[in-house]
């Protein structure tokens, strides 16, 4: 606090400069403490300032800034004495002009209206993704949260600015709370926060404790199980436990607070969203397998941009097995894959490196499902321990230690990220797989699931950045074929029934896409089995 004591002297000598008043305005406004003592200081430098010159004089100038000061918008007053302070800066400094502003910044830090109290905006809601407001009453964008107001959400991501001390990205499930400035309490959700200097000492309570930066990026998440984790991924945090054991922790750090006392885990960024995915400002390209054939063994394609006409799969049976059948699906006809060794192939090749896409479909799992049949819906790249990331194959989990069994997953070799709704009910549901641009896209932080046009809570993920391979796969999009299944080891149709590397249910109507679609575009493709027309698809 002494520095900031120290700005507040120059200000009223004339000597800050106006980093130091905006430093010293937005502290005031955050701390109740520094408020106390400036109130001290700037009392004993005005009657100072009077003692020295002609009181009546000094008196006219400081009330004249007084009364202007009170005149402003109780939500504009901090802005407002910031302002005034910075024309009184650039002024010759006398005596008189110093009591001036030493009565300015006492109506400031001791004003019965403190600016506090006339409920300043704490945060702002800038950008949401797929969100749910629940029972919640929706606000739109640009909404502001003020001292008591809370915000609450089913699903999807908000991001919000708090007001010059930083951003805060939020997942849902989530609800918090914003009590005052540079504090908020979270009672449920994924929160990452990355503050501004002037943010430093920004407050997060949790159902275990309490989060302090230090000057930092970190991440907080409620669990289900209502432990609290918090992970650092840049810089430094204060973690003050339930029982009043204080801890630091510096970037790759990562805490668990519970009742029991808290303990050290390995830090996880892929626990979290770090951003929001960029909007869209092109239309698409796509491609599209309507399975709606109904006979013989190629389903014809839909190309528009990716791929062309002689981008039809292929149906196959490795060994001689059954190729897929024809089955009635959610729209038209549909395929249905044995497991025992149908699959489909296209000589398009998909979608490289960590280039923006979305693959969607409608899936439907047996009841009776075996967890390794999981493999493999759609699929294409390179599958290689020596080319991590290279892979793109999605998949309902058939492994346990990757997440719940039977949920919508992604997998890139290395890296994969797995729902929460489990899809083995006999039962058409839409999915659709979003990987958004940035800078080194990764499984663990660039991709949404959705179900059934909702977006999917993540119950697992691992980090790896996303490069997929199409130059080294040796073939185009497979669907219902393992990506791990070595051709090699294809011997006997008793191998294939016992190792299980094909996808067993059926598919409908599946699009490839180059961009990264909303949630508004996936829902549309999903009730009216078209791409919206800004996407290029027909009105």
């Amino acid at each position: 606090m002494k520095s900031e004591l120290e700005i507040l002297t120059r200000i009223l000598e004339g000597e800050a400069s106006p980093d130091e008043v905006k430093t010293f305005t937005r502290a005031l406004a955050l701390n109740p403490e520094l408020r106390r003592q400036a109130a001290q200081l700037v009392e004993v430098h005005g009657l100072l300032s009077v003692a020295l010159e002609n009181e009546s004089t000094s008196r006219a100038a400081a009330q004249t800034i007084s009364d202007a000061i009170r005149e402003a918008e109780r939500e504009n007053f901090v802005q407002d004495v910031h302002d005034k302070i910075v024309v009184m800066r650039r002024r010759t400094w006398s005596v008189p002009l110093a009591a001036a502003a030493a009565v300015a910044l006492l109506a400031l830090v001791l004003s019965p209206w403190n600016p506090l109290s006339s409920q300043p905006t704490l945060a702002q809601l800038k950008r949401v993704e797929n969100l749910d407001w629940g029972d919640s009453p929706a606000r739109e964008l640009e909404a502001n949260f003020a001292a008591g107001d809370s915000i609450t959400f089913t699903e999807g991501l908000a991001e919000l600015d708090l007001m010059g001390l930083g951003r805060m990205i939020i997942e849902g499930p989530a609800s918090l709370d914003f009590p005052e400035p540079g504090h908020a309490v979270v009672h449920e959700g994924r929160v990452v926060v990355r503050v501004t200097p002037a943010g430093h000492g920004y407050r997060l309570d949790t159902p275990q404790g309490t989060i302090i930066d230090k000057g930092t990026e970190f991440g907080v998440l409620i669990a289900e199980d209502g432990h609290v984790e918090t992970h650092v991924f840049d810089g430094e945090i204060e973690v003050v436990e339930d029982e009043g054991h204080t801890v630091t922790l510096t970037e790759n750090d990562a805490r668990r607070l519970d009742p029991k006392g808290g303990e050290v885990i390995p830090v996880d960024s892929g626990q979290f969203y770090s951003s929001l995915p960029p909007l869209r400002t092109s239309r698409s390209k796509f491609i599209h397998w309507p399975l709606d054939d109904g006979r013989g063994l190629t389903a014809s394609v839909n190309s528009n941009g990716l791929g062309n006409e002689d981008s039809n799969l292929t149906l196959l049976g490795a060994l001689n097995s059954e190729p897929p059948g024809w089955v009635g699906g959610v729209f038209g006809g549909a395929l249905n894959f044995n497991g025992k060794g149908s699959y489909t192939e296209s000589s398009y090749r998909g979608i490289p490196d960590g280039e923006p896409r979305t693959v969607c479909c409608w899936v439907k799992a047996p009841v009776n499902f075996v967890p390794e049949e999981g493999y493999s819906i759609i699929s294409w790249g390179h599958h290689a321990p020596s080319d991590p990331g290279a892979a793109w194959q999605i998949s309902i989990n058939p492994i346990e230690r990757d997440g719940p069994i039977g949920r919508l997953r992604l997998g890139i070799l290395e890296g994969q990220i797995v729902g929460s709704t489990d899809l083995r009910d006999g039962q058409w549901h839409h999915v659709a797989v979003v990987l958004y641009e940035g800078d080194n896209p990764n499984v663990g932080t660039h991709v949404l699931l959705y179900v059934d046009g909702r977006l999917e809570q993540i119950s697992r993920r691992t980090l790896h950045e996303v490069r997929t391979n199409i130059d080294k796969s040796g073939h185009g999009v497979w669907m219902g074929r393992n990506m791990g299944l070595d051709p090699g080891k294809l011997r006997t149709p008793e191998q294939l029934e016992r190792d299980k590397n094909f996808f067993r249910g059926s598919v409908d109507e599946v699009y490839i896409f180059d961009s990264a679609l909303d949630r508004n575009a996936i829902v549309e493709i999903m009730e009216k089995n078209r791409p919206p027309a800004a996407l290029g698809g027909t009105s």
